[in-house]
């Protein structure tokens, strides 16, 4: 398995949560994690075969189709620290989500052209269900070979994240963006910066007692 490195799961998460933003805005649903894979499948190959460095996952041919472990865990976390909710059918954005993604939207410009790579994926795919966009990816070929993914063995590899050596251009975000989703991210620091806010909550109107060693 070729693991991402910690700044790649990071920006895969805000591309994710873009994908999901962008799709709603254009009158779609994500209609569970099938669906949600094969957007971010599709939109993964096309930089991927541009040469554009944005999405990092890894997929591999499973009952489905293109699948991702990643994938997987980016939208647990994500759900757990507020940014994704999920429903019986659906996998949504709140408005959290939502207002992360506009607040980075300057960010999201300067990198236009993987912008236009996902909106184009979703422009095309974005109007299929699960198990339509299930057969569709199907029928196209593993990257790099004439076999289809149908054809391929499960559990073979069928597209492997760009290495920064292999790209012609790279995703970019602010160094102290980066360190901000980082925490946001991460359900641990969630966590604690939500205990710490509460803690200090409650301690409102007390007065203040220093600390004496």
């Amino acid at each position: 398995m070729i693991e991402r490195t910690v700044k790649e799961a990071i920006l895969d998460r805000l591309l994710l949560l873009f994908l999901i933003v962008r799709t709603r805005q254009k009158g779609y649903n994500i209609t569970g994690d099938v669906k949600l894979q094969k957007l971010l499948y599709k939109a993964e190959e096309r930089m991927y075969l541009s040469g554009y460095k944005g999405l990092n996952y890894n997929f591999v041919r499973w009952e489905h189709g293109p699948f991702s472990q990643e994938v997987y865990v980016d939208t647990e976390d994500l759900t757990e620290t507020g940014f994704l909710r999920r429903y019986e059918n659906a996998i949504d954005v709140s408005n959290k989500g939502v207002q992360l993604v506009e607040a980075l939207r300057e960010t999201l410009d300067k990198n236009r052209k993987i912008e236009q790579i996902i909106d184009k994926v979703i422009n095309e795919f974005g109007p299929l269900k699960g198990q339509r966009i299930r057969a569709v990816m199907y029928s196209y070929p593993k990257v790099g070979e004439r076999k289809t993914i149908k054809k391929t063995k499960k559990g073979e590899f069928i597209l492997r994240k760009l290495e920064d050596s292999e790209a012609k251009e790279r995703f970019w975000v602010d160094e102290k963006w980066f360190e901000t989703l980082e925490v946001l991210f991460d359900p641990t620091s969630y966590k604690s910066i939500k205990e710490g806010l509460k803690a200090l909550k409650e301690e409102e109107g007390r007065p203040f007692v220093p600390i004496v060693e």
